[in-house]
């Protein structure tokens, strides 16, 4: 059910949490590998707690990952939680732009402000779970880009975008 459900399904369904059974295990096949850290963003996005435990980490960087929902338990929980932070690495959909924000290293943290319509659309392609060798070249280029500021999931010909979207402000803009 889990494989024909996305996150923003759960959400319209009225759940607000979902726990996942079975550990998950990363790192012997780069499409599932792409396509969980995907869920977990989309989940991040549509505000879902998920509940997971992790077998195996694979090759996943962390510090790619932090801002992602850590496992309860598992091969590095610890670590993954004590690095996670909300809104460390997110983007906005505005009238014809998106704008980046990556936090997860302070040291060098980024903005960035994508304005193109053309470049707007290649983003869009590369939400999904995406092959590199069948990408358009405006997105396969964008995506280069993207991998080079650390804001692409590359595992061998998979990829996605790791920031999450961020659909509202988590607090009201008077409490800032």
């Amino acid at each position: 059910m889990l494989a024909a459900m996305t996150p923003s399904d759960f959400r319209a369904r009225g759940c607000s949490q979902l726990r996942l059974a079975q550990p998950v295990s990363l790192g012997a096949d780069a499409e599932f590998d792409v396509s969980f850290v995907r869920f977990l963003r989309e989940a991040l996005s549509c505000l879902l707690t998920v509940e997971w435990t992790m077998a195996a980490l694979g090759s996943l960087e962390l510090s790619a990952v932090c801002h992602l929902p850590p496992p309860t338990a598992g091969p590095y929980a610890e670590r993954w939680r004590g690095e996670y932070g909300f809104g460390y690495c997110f983007y906005r959909v505005g009238p014809g732009f998106i704008h980046l924000v990556d936090v997860r290293d302070a040291d060098d943290a980024a903005r960035f402000l994508l304005d193109d319509p053309a470049t707007v659309e290649a983003f869009s392609q590369l939400v999904g779970v995406v092959r590199l060798s069948e990408l358009p070249p405006l997105a396969a280029q964008l995506a280069d880009q993207l991998d080079q500021a650390r804001l692409l999931l590359r595992l061998g010909d998979w990829a996605t975008i790791l920031p999450c979207r961020l659909r509202r402000w988590p607090m009201s803009c008077a409490a800032v």
